[in-house]
């Protein structure tokens, strides 16, 4: 998991040079969550790498949940995890926004209009 946290951090300072939007599949606040580390640990690395303040979630599907050579666990223990998951990015002052649960095409083009709607002037309260 330390490995993990490590290589979330370098991608995190990685992404601050691309244009974006720039997504992440996983984030740093649910790797120090898994790692159990200290509130104090927690809140700096909540303020030193920050993510945009709205999170994309998926919630646990079973209908296209698939277990392969990249996700060996099964559905239950992933359904499992997700509220620590998700209370992770709560807990670090994010806005989570559930996924619809349609086509991935569907879902992109979701995605695109929350970030397209977050960048619109006039709404700085929701940045």
């Amino acid at each position: 998991m330390e490995a993990v946290l490590a290589r979330s951090i370098r991608d995190h300072e990685t992404a601050r040079s691309l244009k974006g939007p720039v997504f992440f599949d996983r984030g740093i606040p649910e790797w120090l969550r898994f790692l159990g580390t200290s509130p104090n640990l927690n809140a700096m690395a909540a303020t030193r790498y920050r993510y945009a303040s709205r999170v994309f979630v998926a919630e646990p599907w079973p209908e296209i949940y698939v277990c392969d050579h990249y996700r060996q666990h099964s559905f239950e223990r992933a359904a499992k995890s997700y509220e620590a998951t998700i209370s992770a990015y709560i807990e670090a002052g994010y806005r989570t926004c559930v996924l619809p649960k349609v086509s991935v095409q569907e879902r992109v083009e979701f995605i695109l209009a929350q970030v397209e709607a977050d960048a619109q002037p006039g709404d700085a309260a929701d940045r």
